[in-house]
């Protein structure tokens, strides 16, 4: 249930990032939201009572967190839908598995790259190769950079993936409150000097976007990704991004009139597929391994 909460959350942030940045630059719109979101968590952590991290060790592991979550994927995906469209930018950002289980396998070893996992990792990405259609993969004239932005996030995803697993000793609203403030405090300046945002007439359409995304995709998003992270791992946890697009087509296809077709449905049920073969346990009879929230 928390996989299938924090894929709409992270889902519906798609197409709201279309019409947030219609009339407010990208490093604006990630502004906004990251300074909205972390306001949110820190009020949650001051009426819970809840301690932030004094080593400088752990704010070091947190501000990398908040680059490779946060204030790189988020500027990318946000530049990236000024020229594609919402649903088309949450399909190529469900490659993060991908990158967690290829990184796992090679440098960390944390989880290893077994058959079952490399078959649902395939049907993931059969199902968005199906999804996206060779029409858009050989129109890189029209949609290379900004789709290599989408995967260049998609990189950063996983990353932080396999390093946000070390922070699962930190309460979930900790590790997200850290990380969104850390996120806060680099995108204002970077907005401030790039864009001059005093100068924008941005919509009510985009203002209320980027209020939503600080809101549910940002500050309620990170409460549960850290919780998860310390349930099912980083894979785990990753594969989120495969339902996550599914939820980025259809508010795609039903508020901003983007294309639904029967490609579409069937990459879908292949995308789940290999989400259902990722993150179900497997019983070993009598033995039966569990996973501390710590």
């Amino acid at each position: 249930m928390l996989l299938l909460l924090l894929s709409f959350l992270w889902g519906a942030s798609y197409p709201l990032i279309r019409i947030a940045v219609r009339t407010i630059p990208p490093a604006s719109t990630v502004a906004m939201r990251v300074v909205i979101g972390s306001g949110l968590l820190v009020l949650l952590w001051y009426r819970q009572n809840l301690r932030l991290p004094r080593s400088l060790s752990v704010w070091g592991r947190l501000f990398v967190q908040a680059c490779l979550n946060i204030t790189i994927p988020f500027t990318l995906i946000s530049w990236g839908e000024q020229f594609i469209g919402g649903g088309l930018a949450g399909i190529l950002n469900a490659t993060p598995p991908v990158f967690v289980a290829l990184l796992a396998w090679i440098g960390t070893r944390h989880e290893p790259l077994t058959v079952r996992k490399a078959v649902g990792v395939f049907l993931g990405i059969a199902g968005v190769l199906v999804i996206v259609g060779p029409s858009v993969l050989l129109d890189w004239r029209r949609y290379g950079l900004a789709e290599l932005a989408i995967l260049a996030a998609s990189l950063c995803y996983a990353l932080a993936a396999v390093g946000g697993h070390r922070l699962g000793t930190l309460p979930p609203l900790v590790s997200a409150t850290g990380t969104v403030v850390c996120a806060a405090a680099t995108m204002v300046p970077v907005s401030l000097i790039v864009e001059h945002p005093w100068n924008l007439t941005p919509s009510a359409q985009s203002l209320g976007a980027a209020v939503c995304l600080g809101v549910f995709s940002t500050s309620a998003a990170y409460i549960v990704y850290f919780r998860l992270l310390s349930l099912v791992g980083p894979l785990g946890t990753a594969s989120g991004s495969y339902l996550r697009a599914g939820v980025a087509v259809l508010l795609g296809t039903l508020f901003l009139h983007e294309t639904f077709t029967p490609s579409t449905a069937i990459g879908l049920g292949s995308v789940l597929a290999g989400v259902a073969i990722l993150t179900t346990p497997i019983s070993r009879g009598v033995c039966r391994v569990s996973v501390s929230s710590r």
